[in-house]
């Protein structure tokens, strides 16, 4: 086995290191990030080294490489783990507030539908004591112009009684006059 097949892999989650491994003549690898865009970034591993394989059948690099795509396979399933809950709590809340909503809805609805029967009833409690106080203020307003025409008869006859009074003074004290010159 001179040579290794080429691994490409991305996943959609996030980005992962893409490895290319050839054989040649230098034996240390060279790492770099390559680009940066819309919050993604591809990183890429490049490793060259011997053709000697070890023991397990992979060089050392190849360790490093299947090592590093383990722990981004970890590292994507906590993530996928931790977005996954998010998503039940999302929706948990969803629920909640749809149920919520239906509740409110409900509550609107049982009020609306009591609102019309109960101020009708009110309404016309309201109506009758409005006629019967608008009554009484007209009753009173007419006794009131009873009385007052009765309060302006009596101060007309008790002027009349005055003029009639001072009248039979005058003429009791002219009489008295004449008594008394009589005498």
């Amino acid at each position: 086995m001179d040579e290794i097949s080429v691994s490409d892999y991305r996943s959609t989650i996030s980005a992962r290191p893409a490895f290319s491994r050839t054989a040649g003549p230098m034996s240390s690898p060279t790492y770099g990030i390559t680009t940066s865009t819309g919050g993604r970034i591809l990183k890429t591993v490049t490793e060259f080294g011997s053709t000697s394989l070890h023991s397990s059948g992979l060089s050392p690099f190849g360790q490093n490489a299947a090592s590093a795509i383990r722990d981004t396979r970890e590292r994507e399933k906590k993530e996928m783990s931790d977005l996954n809950d998010r998503l039940a709590s999302y929706i948990e809340k969803v629920r909640f507030l749809e149920a919520q909503n239906r509740k409110l809805a409900a509550d609107l609805n049982l009020l609306r539908s009591r609102w019309g029967k109960d101020s009708v009833n009110v309404r016309t409690m309201y109506e009758s004591e409005l006629q019967e106080a608008r009554k009484i203020i007209d009753d009173t307003n007419n006794e009131r112009e009873d009385l007052e025409k009765r309060i302006r008869k009596l101060i007309d006859e008790l002027e009349e009684y005055k003029k009639r009074y001072d009248e039979a003074l005058k003429a009791h004290q002219a009489d008295r006059e004449v008594i008394d010159d009589l005498l």
